[in-house]
C-alpha cells in the first residue's frame, strides 16, 4: 500500500551561512568604505555633482566635485588653509581654488534641510548689523554673521537675491578638487597639493 508522503527539501545550512556570512562582510566593507571617506574628507557626502552653470567656466555643469569639511571655519585676516578662505581674503594673500580667489563651499541655503544645498564661492565676510553693498550698488544689512556668497557666472550676490548671508553651521564642505564633464580634466587646487604633501610628512 503506497502512502502520499511529502518529502521536505533538505537545506543546506553550510550554504546559508556562507550566504549570510558573504552579505555581513559586503555591508561591512560598504559601511567601512564610507566611514573611511568621511572621515578622511570630513564632509557628508563627500562628492558632489553640479546641476547648474552658476560656476562657469571653472566648474561646468554636471561636474563632479570632492568635498572636505570645513574645520575651524576662521574670518580674520590671517586665515589659513584650514578654513574658509573668502575671495576678499584671498585676493590680499594670492590665494586661488578654481579660476579665482577664495574658496568654493557647498551651504544649505537658511540652514534648511529642504532646501537644495548651493555650492558658490565665499566672497566676504559680515557681522551682524554690518552694512555692505550689493552688486547692484544697493546696500544691505547683516541680519546675523556669515558669509557674502556668488556664483562665479552670476552678476549678482546671493545674498541679492534673497538669500541670507551664509552662517559658518550652515556650510557643508569646500570644493577640494573637481573632474570636468566636457573635458575630463582633473581640477586641483594648490593649497589641496600642499595639504596632501604635509599629511605625507606627517607620516
Amino acid at each position: 500500500m503506497r502512502t502520499n508522503e511529502r518529502k521536505t527539501p533538505e537545506v543546506d545550512t553550510d550554504t546559508v551561512v556562507r550566504f549570510a556570512c558573504d552579505v555581513a562582510v559586503s555591508v561591512a566593507i560598504v559601511l567601512g568604505a564610507a566611514a573611511l571617506v568621511y572621515a578622511v574628507t570630513g564632509a557628508w557626502p563627500p562628492v558632489v555633482a553640479t546641476e547648474g552653470g552658476s560656476m562657469e567656466p571653472a566648474i561646468t555643469t554636471g561636474s563632479v566635485i570632492l568635498l572636505s569639511g570645513p574645520s575651524g571655519l576662521v574670518t580674520g585676516a590671517s586665515a589659513g588653509h584650514a578654513g574658509v578662505v573668502t575671495h576678499e581674503q584671498g585676493r590680499k594673500t594670492g590665494y586661488e581654488t578654481f579660476g579665482d580667489y577664495g574658496d568654493v563651499v557647498l551651504y544649505r541655503p537658511e540652514g534648511s534641510d529642504s532646501r537644495r544645498p548651493i555650492l558658490h564661492r565665499a566672497m566676504f565676510y559680515v557681522e551682524e548689523g554690518e552694512v555692505y553693498e550689493t552688486k547692484g550698488g544697493r546696500t544691505k544689512v547683516a541680519t546675523h554673521d556669515g558669509f557674502v556668497t556668488k556664483g562665479d557666472a552670476n552678476p549678482y550676490y546671493d545674498q541679492g537675491r534673497g538669500l541670507s548671508v551664509v552662517k559658518p553651521e550652515w556650510i557643508e564642505g569646500r570644493a577640494e578638487y573637481g573632474v570636468l564633464r566636457d573635458t575630463g580634466t582633473v581640477l586641483v587646487p594648490v593649497h589641496a597639493i600642499e595639504g596632501i604633501t604635509h599629511l605625507f610628512r606627517a607620516g
